[in-house]
């Protein structure tokens, strides 16, 4: 399962996590052109990562 995560996944999945410790940190939020933008990528990772928990 591990194999499956691409290195475009592990990028995004870094600038998520960027995104969100700017959050928490310096209340910034996401923009909602920006969640729109990358509904399906955001969407595939949420399901990859809820597969990886389950395994």
């Amino acid at each position: 399962m591990i194999k499956e995560i691409m290195d475009w996944e592990i990028c995004l999945k870094e600038h998520i996590k960027n995104i969100r410790n700017r959050i928490y940190y310096e209340g910034v939020f996401a923009r909602e052109s920006y969640l729109d933008k990358n509904e399906l990528e955001l969407n595939h990772i949420i399901e990859l990562l809820k597969r990886l928990i389950n395994e």
